[in-house]
């Protein structure tokens, strides 16, 4: 009866169930997990079952995970802590808002880069542990300058991108400035020709008052003399 509900007609119908709600959750979660990893392994070439991808890295963990700060809530928890629209997001921005890196023995501060990744450091962090055990290991250094190395290339594709975009909006600019030029020669050219006319015009209506007067003039001076011979 817990499927059901009665309406106002005293019939009965059918409700989504809790057990539909866990199935597409646990759909989406698979689905989740099954994305990640394979982008673990397109990315770093490790092999992950897609029941262990971890969000949160711990210090045996042979990857790890750089992130803007936009996505940063995502690895703030468990994968399995999440609920459904984080799994979307997750799906979502993997490969583009995120990327899998491979780091041994890291796991993830909060100090940003200025290229908006939060940047992978020494697990654990040196103040709780002895001055002896502060020192990286080899394949601890290999691995920080590996990531070190992937937040660089990430830079400067960013500041590729930039710059081609930028230059394809100078290039915009610059066509549309010739456009503005060309339109405002064209214009000028037409005032300067409209100007020319409007002179010639006034030329030749004072010519033509001149002329009228001149015509009065004769024609008074002809009324005169025949109102008044000599």
């Amino acid at each position: 009866m817990g499927n059901f509900v009665v309406t106002s007609n005293g019939g009965e119908t059918n409700t989504l169930s809790q057990s539909q709600v866990n199935e597409e959750r646990r759909c989406l979660v698979k689905k989740c997990r099954e994305e990640l990893a394979a982008h673990i392994k397109e990315r770093t070439g490790i092999t992950i079952e897609p029941l262990k991808v971890r969000l949160v890295t711990k210090q045996s963990d042979v990857y790890t995970w750089v992130y803007t700060a936009e996505v940063a809530h995502l690895f703030s928890k468990n994968l399995s802590d999440h609920g459904m629209m984080a799994y979307k997001e997750l799906c979502r921005e993997v490969g583009q808002s995120f990327h899998a890196v491979t780091f041994a023995k890291t796991a993830i501060n909060a100090e940003h880069l200025s290229l908006g990744l939060y940047r992978v450091s020494t697990y654990p962090p040196a103040s709780n542990v002895p001055a002896e055990t502060r020192a990286m290991t080899h394949e601890e250094l290999v691995a920080h300058t590996t990531c070190q190395l992937y937040l660089t290339e990430e830079s400067l594709k960013v500041e590729t991108a930039s710059r081609e975009c930028l230059q394809k909006e100078l290039e915009s600019l610059s066509v549309e400035y010739e456009h503005l030029a060309q339109q405002f020669r064209q214009q000028t050219e037409k005032a300067s020709q409209s100007e020319s006319m409007l002179y010639k015009c006034l030329e030749v209506i004072n010519q033509m008052a001149s002329l009228a007067e001149e015509v009065q003039q004769d024609y008074r001076s002809t009324a005169d003399s025949s109102v008044f011979p000599k």
